[in-house]
């Protein structure tokens, strides 16, 4: 039963990072005037948006299957407390990012965001924070199980993650606004994402390939 439920976590990870990208892409197309390199994702579930329920309920729906899936890490590797501190990011991430953009809409009133936009950024933020320092925490887990290949990728998407995490954060102040940087705003932002969806995709193949196998 246990490695049955490991089996199903690994299929919501793969799930919830390849339909994320694949969603977002059709649905866009149905937003006219949206541009996938210099819009941010979340407006693709405002108000405003022609496709907001089907993005919403998409979006939960994504952070109910990453949740799952940093559940299935952490009784996986159960026994290792960076596991579990890593399986509590993953949570964290889905539930923020995925379940609180879902259900609060970055709406805006002209140019300010709305008291719901300020909660959605507000949550958002924490679920980026989960997955923005989940590879450092797994670096002594990685280290510790002898896994140089994962250390490896580890600090590469770290780094990754904060050189477009800087590039979305700056897209987005006032004082860059006509900069090339903020032109390209929803392409930081999908760079950021596909970085870390790359990274849960790999250790969830990790998790399936340690499973335990005397379970049933």
């Amino acid at each position: 039963m246990k490695n049955k439920f490991i089996v199903f976590a690994f299929i919501a990870s793969v799930t919830a990072c390849f339909g994320d990208f694949l969603v977002m892409f059709i649905l866009g197309s149905y937003y006219p005037g949206y541009s996938q390199l210099r819009d941010s994702m979340s407006g693709l579930g405002a108000t405003v948006s022609p496709v907001s329920l089907e993005m919403s309920v998409w979006w939960v729906i994504v952070g109910v299957l990453l949740t799952l899936f940093g559940v299935g890490f952490g009784v996986t590797f159960s026994k290792d407390s960076r596991a579990r501190i890593a399986a509590w990011l993953i949570a964290i991430y889905g539930l923020g990012e995925g379940v609180g953009s879902g259900l609060f809409p970055a709406d805006y009133i002209g140019d300010k965001l709305t008291f719901i936009g300020w909660v959605h950024d507000a949550i958002g933020g924490i679920g980026i924070a989960g997955i923005f320092f989940l590879p450092l925490v797994l670096l002594p887990f990685f280290k510790k199980n002898g896994d140089p290949k994962f250390f490896k990728l580890s600090i590469f998407v770290f780094t990754l993650g904060f050189l477009f995490l800087l590039l979305f954060g700056i897209a987005r102040l006032d004082y860059f606004v006509n900069s090339f940087i903020a032109s390209y705003k929803g392409l930081w932002q999908r760079l950021l994402m596909l970085n870390y969806y790359i990274f849960i995709i790999a250790l969830a193949l990790f998790m399936l390939k340690n499973k335990p196998k005397s379970q049933i």
